[in-house]
């Protein structure tokens, strides 16, 4: 009973889609990717947020070879998800429920910086 849910587009000379929370790149589904509920094309990189966990984001190149999950993030001595992507001004940025932005390097997946914004 997945929600459904699509969205597609293209990056430089990559197709990306999301379908029934499953990321297809050039037409092939990456099964490392699960329950997937935003895909951003990042520089090179097409960066996945799954819809639940605590390390839910990860980062493809566009053949679909998983490059890096997120470190965890800890809050208050517990690990929290993130919610949502943004690119802003060139950067890459996750946001999580518990009020924090968190910078990250997208060649490697660590947290750069973080922010409260709640």
């Amino acid at each position: 009973m997945g929600k459904k849910k699509e969205h597609s587009f293209v990056g430089v000379f990559t197709m990306i889609k999301v379908e029934d929370e499953k990321l297809f790149i050039n037409g092939n589904l990456i099964p490392e990717a699960s329950e997937v509920d935003k895909a951003l094309v990042f520089n090179d990189l097409i960066i996945v947020l799954e819809g639940r966990g605590t390390q839910n984001v990860l980062a493809f190149d566009s053949f679909g070879k998983k490059l890096w999950r997120i470190e965890p993030f800890l809050y208050d001595f517990r690990p929290h998800g993130f919610s949502n992507l943004f690119d802003i001004d060139g950067e890459l940025w996750a946001f999580n429920m518990s009020g924090f932005d968190v910078k990250i390097d997208p060649s490697t997946g660590k947290k750069i910086a973080e922010r409260w914004r709640k």
